[in-house]
């Protein structure tokens, strides 16, 4: 179960979250945008305008997105949620996560690291599932939250809370961050983090 630090934190923000509960047709439905080929840019404006910015902290200055049935780079501030997203992570390089994202399909396993959300996964680390594994939006496995890395692998998503938003979006700086390991600690993790990656390059 998550800790209980965790939910002092975050309140009531995750009690509203059910993208991890409906099939990805109603979630397609709900967001009037589809799978194969993504928003329009016209719903792109359009959810824009409703939602707002998407406008945080620490968030790359462009994310990979499909639109009209062409992956693009947009800039992160007009990812709006119903977006069709493309995250990749390589062994060792953190991705940085740019919206509340549902799992739709994963091509490479999914390793997603957070200290805040993860403490009792080993070195932090939790792998994602395109099913539902809880119906707690922080325990299930389905989905991706901003203020998390993507470790390793490779999946699309379905970007579903952006901007203020998303679960994470008031938790400070501080409270993501990892910490060090110390410093007997090094070769060890350094090592799991190599196995990890080599496991899924292969």
């Amino acid at each position: 179960m998550a800790e209980k630090n965790i939910r002092e934190v975050l309140g009531s923000k995750s009690e509203g979250i059910n993208a991890h509960l409906f099939s990805i047709d109603a979630l397609c439905k709900g967001f009037d945008t589809n799978v194969d080929t993504g928003l329009t840019e016209e719903q792109a404006k359009e959810n824009l305008k409703k939602y707002g910015p998407n406008k945080m902290k620490n968030m790359p200055e462009c994310t990979m997105v499909k639109r009209v049935n062409e992956w693009k780079k947009i800039m992160t501030e007009d990812l709006v949620p119903g977006d069709i997203v493309l995250l990749e992570g390589d062994s060792g390089n953190f991705g940085t996560i740019s919206g509340d994202i549902r799992i739709v399909n994963i091509m490479e396993p999914v390793h997603v690291e957070s200290y805040f959300l993860y403490k009792e996964h080993l070195n932090f680390l939790k792998e994602m599932t395109v099913e539902q594994t809880s119906e707690d939006p922080i325990e299930t496995s389905n989905l991706i939250f901003h203020g998390t890395s993507l470790f390793a692998g490779r999946c699309i998503g379905m970007v579903f809370q952006t901007g203020e938003n998303m679960l994470l979006s008031d938790v400070s700086h501080e409270l993501l961050a990892t910490p060090e390991l110390p410093d007997s600690d090094d070769e060890e993790s350094e090592g799991f983090f190599k196995r990890l990656g080599h496991g899924i390059r292969d």
